[in-house]
């Protein structure tokens, strides 16, 4: 017969594994859903501090932060690329409409992106194959009207970046769907990179 326990804050008599291990007397007073409860009222009641606190860790551990984070996408990135193509999907409309108040008021910024963009790609595509890139830009629109959602083309090697600055030629483009574009930006791993072309 499975252990039973009464928890202190809902009253509710649980099994034992839905209390919390402690190490003091076993188990916590209150069962798991309790804590969680408690913990999100405190973070949303104490928001600054808890803010301040975890940026203080992220700081003080910065380079094991990356490197769990590097190590975590490395081992989900699969998952991870289908969790953003999922999320977007629900979220594509709101995200459109997002970006279009943001362009309507910003259209200064819009602009000056745009004719930064436009500028270094005349100046980076000159030794790139303009059919090739202009069928794989056609291949991201094909594969937009076939899936029902939105490809991007990708510059593996991103044109603007503090280690590197790519070509817009055709064996540095890729297309992906725009979640994985969005999460990419412009991140360049230059292990990753190698082990790809390796």
């Amino acid at each position: 017969m499975t252990a039973m326990k009464k928890c202190k804050q809902c009253g509710e008599q649980k099994d034992i594994d839905s209390f919390a291990k402690n190490g003091k007397s076993g188990r916590h007073p209150r069962c798991k859903p309790c804590m969680s409860a408690n913990a999100r009222l405190f973070r949303i009641e104490n928001i600054d501090h808890v803010k301040a606190i975890e940026k203080a860790s992220y700081y003080k551990n910065i380079e094991a932060k990356k490197l769990s984070i590097s190590k975590y996408y490395q081992a989900n990135k699969e998952s991870i690329k289908n969790r953003e193509d999922d999320r977007y999907q629900v979220k594509k409309e709101h995200i459109r409409d997002i970006s279009k108040k943001y362009r309507a008021n910003n259209k200064d910024k819009v602009y000056a992106w745009n004719g930064t963009r436009r500028a270094t790609l005349r100046n980076k595509s000159s030794f790139g194959d303009k059919f090739i890139i202009s069928e794989i830009y056609a291949l991201a629109k094909l594969r937009t009207k076939v899936t029902g959602f939105e490809w991007h083309v990708d510059h593996i090697i991103p044109l603007r970046h503090s280690l590197v600055s790519g070509l817009h030629v055709e064996n540095n483009l890729q297309v992906i769907t725009k979640a994985h574009n969005l999460v990419k930006s412009n991140k360049w791993n230059i292990d990753e990179f190698n082990n790809q072309n390796a």
